[in-house]
């Protein structure tokens, strides 16, 4: 079945593209520093809020890409904040992978009112209130980008590319190698994650979002 996939991200960052916004969307490439060919920022589509029982596969890349995850005490003081937010905002966490800088998380609307952009922006707030106070730097970019995905049986293509980054970067040699991934997929080994059945069946709109 053709799936239905709705692409964008928030507050486009300075010297970033509308083709780069689609290349990390669909998932296939790892984020590289690659230059790529500018093109003309598209109209933000305004239709699509953002709230539901969505499934996404969001990037949030560190500022001026500095691998602060390099430093695991952050990445694991940051997983936390992550599991925490993601339960208080009515999200399941499928699937996480923390690089050194940036951040794939795979994430599924438990219900009508799960705000996506409600979810990162408490999310980055409360990481990025703490990187702050204690080294007086910004942890974030202001723009994340994602991607809506609606159809169940995409959801174990994308984990599996969001928990493989460190494979296909050179950073270990096995999943199990690496300590700051994890989620439902990751936690089930391989398997199905439960309950993953499509939640919704009106499709979103694609564009950027506001």
């Amino acid at each position: 079945m053709a799936q239905r996939v709705r692409t964008g991200r928030k507050d486009e960052p300075s010297g970033s593209s509308a083709q780069e916004s689609a290349v990390l969307a669909r998932g296939d490439v790892s984020l590289g520093t690659s230059a790529l060919p500018r093109r003309k920022r598209r109209p933000r589509m305004r239709s699509f809020d953002y709230r539901g029982p969505f499934a996404y596969h969001v990037v949030l890349l560190t500022q001026a890409r500095a691998p602060r995850f390099a430093n695991r005490s952050l990445a694991r003081r940051c997983i936390e904040h992550l599991k925490r937010t993601t339960d208080r905002l009515g999200f399941r966490l499928l699937a996480f992978c923390f690089m050194p800088d940036h951040l794939h998380a795979l994430v599924l609307g438990r219900h009508d009112a799960a705000d996506l952009i409600q979810f990162v922006q408490r999310f980055k707030q409360a990481t990025a209130f703490d990187f702050k106070r204690e080294t007086g730097l910004r942890l974030w970019q202001q723009s994340f980008y994602d991607r809506a995905l609606r159809i169940e049986e995409d959801l174990a293509d994308i984990a599996a590319y969001i928990l493989s980054n460190p494979v296909r970067s050179g950073l270990i040699a096995e999943l199990s190698d690496y300590p700051l991934s994890g989620g439902e997929y990751f936690e089930a080994d391989g398997a199905e994650a439960p309950s993953l059945l499509p939640v919704a069946a009106s499709t979103a709109p694609g564009g950027p979002h506001a």
